[in-house]
């Protein structure tokens, strides 16, 4: 049945089915961030804090929030002192974020107590109303005394991919996503706590791309652009010589695999050449 591919090449031009062009998802999620840095310094003659920083909420805006806190101590006695900075955009469909955090209690001679603590968070809710696919592009994950990590959730409490500072590095994975909600959390924290002379100095950092691509609710669209048409012909046929969805060339996700067997095969060509040629589109 294969010999349906090479008819359908010499057929010609068929009519295009036109779509509405869908904007990356990550332009209309909704973005919720913690980036604190809080710090406590102690003697028997002061007590010292200082907290900047705090919560966003919203639809998205590229950000940069960078802060400071320190609580020291007069005369040498002691101080605390935090730091934290997140910073995230998206480019089409790959979101970027990087973060990091230090957290440090320096004890003088007279310091009885304290404590830095520092964290840079981001939370991203976003629907796929007819699934999608992730991959992860690239990223990098770091901790001393301190943690960073990144997680994909979909409805189940597991996450579907998670990375973190413990070795647990991105490596390009990818996958399909079903319908639904998902949320993406990424961030890092450090704390450090002065107890009986003993400072600890903590720090982690990340950067993280992870590219979310939609389905298209319209059967073929293979390349988003709004059209079923030349263009989605010819990723077809490239995925559709690979055959299996498993292959390491294969589009990540295997968007033209329509029918979700893990091929894309002849039942796949039918599907395909309905949405070209009959304008099937909604």
């Amino acid at each position: 049945m294969r010999n349906q591919m090479k008819r359908a090449c010499a057929i010609g031009i068929f009519l295009p089915c036109v779509c509405a062009a869908a904007d990356p998802i990550w332009q209309n999620s909704n973005y919720f961030t913690n980036t604190k840095a809080t710090v406590m310094a102690e003697s028997p003659f002061d007590f010292l804090n200082d907290s900047q920083g705090g919560n966003y909420s919203g639809l998205f805006p590229p950000r940069d929030d960078t802060y400071g806190a320190n609580a020291i101590l007069p005369d040498g006695d002691g101080e605390s002192i935090a730091y934290c900075r997140l910073a995230y955009n998206f480019n089409g469909n790959i979101l970027s974020v990087s973060a990091s955090v230090s957290a440090d209690v320096d004890p003088g001679n007279f310091m009885i107590g304290g404590t830095a603590e520092s964290v840079s968070k981001l939370i991203v809710q976003f629907d796929l109303p007819a699934g999608g696919s992730y991959r992860i592009v690239d990223g990098s994950f770091t901790g001393t005394h301190a943690s960073s990590g990144a997680s994909l959730f979909g409805s189940g409490p597991s996450p579907i991919v998670s990375f973190g500072s413990l070795g647990d590095q991105p490596n390009g994975e990818s996958g399909t996503l079903a319908p639904g909600g998902y949320t993406l959390e990424v961030g890092a924290s450090a704390d450090s706590n002065y107890l009986f002379f003993n400072g600890l100095f903590a720090d982690a950092s990340l950067w993280f791309d992870i590219e979310i691509i939609a389905a298209s609710a319209c059967p073929g669209d293979l390349n988003g652009d709004g059209f079923v048409d030349d263009s989605d012909f010819t990723i077809f046929v490239l995925a559709y010589n690979l055959l299996d969805c498993n292959d390491p060339a294969m589009t990540p996700g295997c968007p033209a695999d329509f029918n979700a067997d893990g091929f894309v095969e002849d039942a796949d060509f039918i599907r395909f050449v309905a949405a070209y040629d009959d304008l099937v589109c909604p």
